[in-house]
């Protein structure tokens, strides 16, 4: 009879391209409530490959990760399958920012943000162009993305 092991089973390997960094931290102590958007920017270029990102998360993989982000999700009749054409949409041009986000239980991750102008939503009657903001971050483990926040402008 085989003896057993205490070894621990490796996780399924990560792409290589999604080896970057993540900072998730449980408390960001240079922010506080109340701290300004400035404060918060981390720079003017994607944290994330974007193509990357569009090939290796599906729609299953996708995770609407703060209240806010639910609440606009449901306000405009939009679902997660949305959020994901539209992530499929977007192009290095639509870029515009990285920023620390803070989720519901005061956890902070760094996060791109996009804008897809005069982008054509259908849930609309009649449909009607808006600019579509989207800000994620990917998870520790490299296998979900984070939504934190998916609304139209002024919203």
């Amino acid at each position: 009879m085989p003896k057993p092991t205490n070894k621990l089973k490796s996780p399924p390997p990560i792409p290589e391209q999604l080896t970057f960094v993540v900072n998730f931290w449980p408390v960001m102590p240079a922010f506080g409530k109340g701290s300004s958007r400035i404060s918060r920017n981390i720079g003017r270029k994607p944290i994330y490959k974007l193509e990357v990102v569009q090939q290796h998360f599906t729609v299953d993989k996708l995770n609407a990760f703060t209240k806010g982000c639910r609440q606009d999700l449901a306000k405009w009749g939009w679902d997660i399958n949305d959020t994901f054409n539209a992530i499929q949409k977007l192009r290095q041009k639509d870029y515009l920012s990285s920023a620390w986000c803070e989720d519901n239980h005061g956890n902070w991750a760094a996060c791109d943000g996009y804008c897809i102008p005069n982008h054509l939503d259908t849930s609309c009657d009649p449909p009607c162009r808006i600019d579509l903001y989207i800000k994620f971050a990917v998870s520790l483990t490299g296998k979900v993305l984070l939504i934190f926040s998916f609304h139209p402008s002024n919203t």
